[in-house]
């Protein structure tokens, strides 16, 4: 049980650890310059609420409900993975340019992927 409770702290901790430090890139490249710090403080403020919510809500929701509270967090990083696939832009392969270009159409998410039809063929 012991080595179990260690692998299973370890790997929660490695795919933590390399999602943490990646958690800024993504507002950063899609943001222009004028509003990245802006965009990146309502990030931070934002992380740092769920964080704290997550922090001192957690241990009282499951004294309260118990194992009810993982099905909250599986149908809430469900709705997560439903928003990303719908709305995030694709922004691998292009230049600043292109970058800056996609979201000043009228669809980014359709240009995106049709950016990223024409890179591939290259």
């Amino acid at each position: 049980m012991d080595t179990h409770v260690r692998f299973v702290f370890r790997l929660w901790h490695r795919v933590l650890d390399s999602i943490k430090c990646r958690q800024a890139l993504y507002p950063a490249e899609v943001l222009g310059y004028e509003v990245r710090a802006k965009g990146l403080a309502f990030l931070g403020i934002w992380s740092q609420a769920a964080n704290c919510i997550n922090t001192f809500g957690l241990p009282v929701a499951l004294e309260k409900i118990g194992w009810k509270v993982y099905v909250i967090f599986m149908v809430w990083d469900a709705f997560e993975v439903l928003v990303i696939y719908l709305f995030v832009v694709e922004t691998k392969g292009l230049t600043l340019e292109e970058i800056n270009d996609l979201f000043t159409q009228a669809n980014p998410r359709a240009y995106s992927i049709q950016l990223q039809r024409k890179v591939s063929r290259v």
